[in-house]
């Protein structure tokens, strides 16, 4: 009789927890907002201010329950223990600055400091 495989349990990702509700309240929360504010405008056009204060109200909210969905993920992940949803990262901005002179590079065909041509740089070799 051939020798049969066994699964194997892999955790892939992680499901549940504060977090993971937190972000889409906000979401809920906000379109709700959004759409008080468009039936107050079509009841009465006078209600225009409050209905902007609605929509603000729903952004703000929003925001708020995002970065408190965020620092969970953060302090869950600094403690080891698993997380919900992806940590937002910031992107590395690259600027680029002249060899000869030190300024910071606006063309990148020539320097605006010295009047130097700048070499090209090689695709793929953008950084």
């Amino acid at each position: 009789m051939p020798e049969k495989a066994k699964a194997v349990p892999t955790t892939v990702r992680y499901q549940g927890g504060l977090e993971s509700i937190l972000q889409p309240a906000g979401l809920v929360f906000l379109v709700f907002s959004v759409g008080v504010a468009v039936v107050l405008v079509c009841l009465n056009r006078y209600l225009v201010f409050i209905s902007l204060a609605s929509a603000g109200a729903g952004l703000f909210g929003f925001l708020v329950l995002r970065a408190l969905a965020e620092s969970i993920r953060i302090q869950k992940k600094s403690s080891g223990l698993p997380f919900s949803g992806t940590i937002t990262a910031a992107k590395p901005v690259i600027i680029h600055h002249c060899s000869s002179c030190g300024a910071a590079l606006s063309d990148l065909a020539r320097c605006d400091s010295c009047g130097k041509e700048i070499d090209p740089i090689p695709v793929g070799n953008a950084n």
